[in-house]
């Protein structure tokens, strides 16, 4: 069976690869937890479930456990001025822009670097960090 690509995909370290996180980017101003209620059909059509799946814009994240049907929201605006510290407030990347953005952070996340503030700080709460260590994250690919 042939699958979309995802956005994004986090695949756990190897030998036996699982599927830890699917994102899905979404840059529209006032992205809200709604917009991710397609979320299980997101990940059917682009390989199946994961542990994680986040909704990212530019200025706010969200991302579920597979556990639990609320998510967590993530500031994305702080990593924005953590990569692009001269970005205005009123410039909106281009999708493709920022799947490539996004996917650098969580490569950092994978291999132990990235901030200690914002949105890290929620995302080691709830796990996610842990998690995606060691992982590799693939961008536009199906997976």
């Amino acid at each position: 069976m042939a699958f979309a690509a995802a956005d994004i995909v986090v695949l756990g370290p190897q030998p036996n690869p699982r599927r830890i996180a699917v994102v899905r980017i979404l840059n529209t101003r006032n992205l809200q937890p709604q917009d991710g209620n397609d979320r299980d059909a997101y990940m059917r059509i682009t390989g199946g479930p994961a542990q994680y799946f986040l909704l990212i814009s530019q200025d706010v994240g969200y991302i579920w456990n597979e556990q639990k049907d609320t998510p967590a929201q993530l500031d994305m605006a702080a990593v924005m001025r953590r990569f692009i510290p001269t970005i205005n407030s009123g410039y909106r990347m281009f999708g493709v822009d920022l799947a490539e953005l996004v996917s650098f952070w969580l490569t950092e996340l994978a291999t132990g670097l990235g901030g200690d503030e914002e949105p890290e700080r929620t995302l080691a709460g709830i796990g996610f960090l842990a998690q995606v260590r060691g992982s590799t994250v693939y961008s536009g690919t199906a997976v």
